[in-house]
């Protein structure tokens, strides 16, 4: 299974590692039977897979019919990077998150560089979003804390992805 897993580029952010067969996945442990909870989970998830729809998958499948540029902020492709990180429309939902997690991993590390290096970089802010627990110098309960923010940042820029979209 993890030699399948580790050959699918669409996988690259999702910690499979220690994920045995019959075990529940980090993305899905804390989450709890809260709807809200759920259904957050589950568009992580579809991040984490690389089976969430954006616009950079429309125009892959669409035979130059349809443009990978993002609707929403018009500044790049719309991929799973740019959705979590980078466009510009979603940034007044995205800065609370940095907030705390930046405070999670100021209480829980002890190293600036690495909180520097985690909080500036694009792909390591991807990476905490999607799975955390790729990061093994993260304790428990960073990651418990980080999952629970990210799971609700997904949520809500989702969220405010689709209303904009339908204005």
């Amino acid at each position: 299974m993890i030699n399948e897993a580790q050959s699918k580029s669409t996988l690259a952010r999702l910690n499979y590692e220690n994920v045995k067969e019959g075990q529940i996945h980090n993305i899905w442990k804390n989450c709890g039977t809260n709807l809200y909870a759920i259904t957050s989970a589950s568009l992580k998830a579809k991040l984490a897979t690389g089976t969430i729809y954006l616009q950079y998958h429309r125009a892959k499948f669409s035979n130059g019919h349809v443009s990978p540029i993002c609707q929403l902020c018009t500044e790049g492709n719309e991929d799973i990077l740019h959705f979590i990180v980078k466009c510009s429309t979603l940034q007044h939902i995205r800065s609370n998150f940095l907030h705390l997690t930046s405070e999670v991993l100021i209480e829980n590390l002890r190293d600036q560089n690495i909180i520097q290096e985690l909080m500036t970089s694009d792909e390591h802010l991807c990476q905490l979003v999607i799975d955390c627990s790729k990061y093994r110098f993260l304790n428990e309960n960073a990651q418990e804390r980080i999952k629970t923010l990210s799971r609700g940042l997904c949520h809500r820029l989702f969220q405010q992805r689709a209303i904009l979209i339908e204005q």
